[in-house]
């Protein structure tokens, strides 16, 4: 238990997780693939959220010290929990999405990828409220999980006139599905090519689906407008700065056993307590002036230790002034 506690103690004065990217341009942050290409990229995994909200429309070039980087790729977790973002429109520069990259985003109901894109990852894993997804021609590789983890999603076109090929197969099980996958494949309607129809019927992982339809190519296809049913989130940031002593709910005093949750709700913690302190050698001097939901964080956080100290009989010492 002593190495435990001394490891809850490091926490408090290290990063779990640090900020990883190249570039920062017009808030957007992006790691170089290339002399002359980019990938968009997370501001700071996985304390993301209040990364980008609204309405988003992503560039598809960038100006960055004189030079110019085409933007060709959603990197993997890029926009993981952005809850506040609303609609994303993408660029016809891009040509991968890759994993996780849209994961959590609860507040985005519908997507049309661009054209030119040919590989899909699990980009939507899970995305609770989508409903609808636009697949285009171009896309030659997909990975389908995404769309099975939500129970929400209604139709899915994919204007490719060859199915696309499952890069690891058959849709497998997973946790972050809440319904049986015979389910998903009955409610939700494929809409491809007149001409495709029964190819993506005889094709792999394709032909689970119940429900497959041509579509007429002149057809347009428009985002699905926000229902009155989905509570819209609060844009403003504060909101999320408000008492968060909830978060550390932590399901055990022992980091060894601590579950993924754990370990974001953790470093949620340590986020907030480097936003209102700094280290002075071995003392750590708080902020008098930071907003009064930080410092409560702080000392949430330290009362956590204390009793997880005390459960052993050691002792921590009090917060230095």
């Amino acid at each position: 238990m002593k190495k435990r506690i001394l490891f809850l103690l490091l926490l408090l004065q290290t990063t779990l997780m640090a900020s990883a990217y190249d570039i920062k341009v017009d808030g957007l942050c992006y790691n170089y693939t290339s002399d002359s290409t980019v990938a968009v990229t997370y501001v700071n995994f996985p304390n993301n959220d209040l990364y980008v909200k609204g309405d988003l429309v992503i560039p598809a070039t960038i100006i960055y010290e004189g030079k110019k980087y085409a933007v060709t790729s959603i990197g993997k977790n890029a926009f993981y929990f952005c809850q506040f973002l609303k609609s994303v429109k993408l660029p016809t520069s891009i040509r991968t999405i890759e994993d996780y990259a849209f994961s959590k985003c609860s507040a985005l109901e519908s997507i049309e990828v661009p054209e030119g894109v040919n590989e899909v990852g699990a980009a939507f894993t899970p995305c609770a409220y989508l409903k609808s997804i636009v697949l285009p021609s171009s896309v030659a590789k997909i990975h389908l999980f995404f769309i099975w983890s939500s129970d929400r999603m209604e139709e899915i076109v994919c204007k490719a006139t060859t199915p696309p090929t499952f890069v690891s197969g058959d849709i497998p099980d997973s946790s972050l599905s809440k319904i049986p996958k015979e389910y998903f494949f009955r409610q939700c309607t494929l809409r491809v090519p007149k001409e495709s129809v029964e190819a993506y019927k005889n094709a792999d992982g394709w032909k689970q689906f119940c429900k497959i339809e041509p579509y007429s190519p002149d057809e347009v296809f428009k985002p699905v407008e926000p229902k009155s049913t989905l509570p819209t989130p609060t844009l403003d940031p504060r909101a999320v700065e408000k008492d968060m002593s909830e978060f550390l709910k932590l399901s055990s005093y022992d980091p060894f056993k601590w579950t993924q949750d754990d370990h974001f709700i953790m470093q949620r913690a340590l986020t907030r307590i480097r936003k209102v302190s700094k280290t002075e050698g071995t003392k750590t001097i708080i902020d008098k002036g930071a907003k009064a939901s930080d410092l409560n964080m702080a000392e949430e956080l330290f009362n956590f230790i204390k009793d997880a100290a005390s459960e052993e009989g050691y002792s921590v010492p009090e917060e230095n002034e």
